[in-house]
């Protein structure tokens, strides 16, 4: 897998090469569709544009109080440079649950600002959401994070020269695994949003469509910076969670258990 591309003579790590690919393709998504749902492109953009903002600041954020006990652990043993700490971090990992709840929280932001409801534009912006994530991801194998288990050679992935992931030791190619599925995920949302009766619970579908997925590959990860508690990763309580809470919601919103009890007295 090539780590680094040289464009007009600069270096370039493929794992930022990719994400601004992904995030390019989200808002030619945008673009594409936004007629389609009788949505504004340039309101499309702006909310875009700014969640993705929101979305680095969340992930990063989440990604720094992941570490905080390794923080704290490096100022206790008497650090001779703390700025070490401070370049780590900033050259470090990001955690996509920040960069959910993040990117959701200023894209509903600027929906306050320029004066129109997120919810009518989530049926965009959540198919783009798994397009770009789905690249991003082969963005983290490209640079050997996320990285996962160690395994046999005929299906795992030997790093020669990374940065991040043991070298010379086959792994589980976890991230590809994720974008493959999170791409299905893509594909099923185009479909679903097919139909305006589904178009409001496109964002809860997401959610109850990866939270499984990703609480249970979390599993096969072979990087230990992710925070554990009971022996679950920080994602997998964040999966757990919110797969828990949509449930809910969806119960609540759609009043299925009062449409089954009706099925079932008839």
């Amino acid at each position: 897998m090539i780590s680094e591309i040289i464009i007009w003579g600069k270096t370039i790590p493929m794992y930022g090469v990719l994400g601004v690919t992904g995030a390019l393709l989200g808002m030619l998504y945008i673009l594409l569709m936004a007629p389609k749902f009788g949505a504004d492109r340039e309101n499309s953009v702006y909310i875009y544009v700014l969640g993705a903002v929101g979305a680095m600041a969340g992930a990063k954020l989440l990604f720094i109080l992941v570490e905080i006990p390794d923080i704290l652990r490096a100022l206790e043993s008497g650090i001779s440079n703390p700025s070490e700490i401070i370049w780590s971090l900033a050259n470090g990992g990001m955690v996509f649950y920040g960069g959910l709840l993040g990117g959701i929280s200023a894209a509903w932001w600027c929906s306050k600002i320029i004066k129109t409801k997120l919810t009518d534009y989530l049926v965009l912006l959540v198919p783009a959401l798994a397009l770009a994530h789905s690249i991003a991801r082969i963005g983290c194998f490209s640079a050997g994070c996320c990285y996962g288990i160690e395994t046999t050679s005929w299906i795992g992935y030997t790093y020669t020269n990374s940065l991040v992931a043991p070298n010379g030791i086959p792994l589980l190619p976890i991230q590809l695994i994720e974008a493959f599925c999170v791409f299905l995920i893509f594909i099923f949302l185009v479909w679903y949003t097919s139909s305006p009766k589904r178009e409001p619970y496109t964002l809860a579908m997401y959610i109850i469509l990866y939270a499984p997925i990703r609480f249970i590959l979390e599993f096969f990860r072979g990087d230990s910076h992710r925070g554990f508690m009971l022996g679950l990763s920080t994602s997998q309580w964040i999966s757990a969670a919110l797969f828990i809470i949509t449930v809910m919601w969806l119960i609540r919103k759609t009043n299925v258990c009062h449409w089954f009890s009706k099925k079932h007295l008839d």
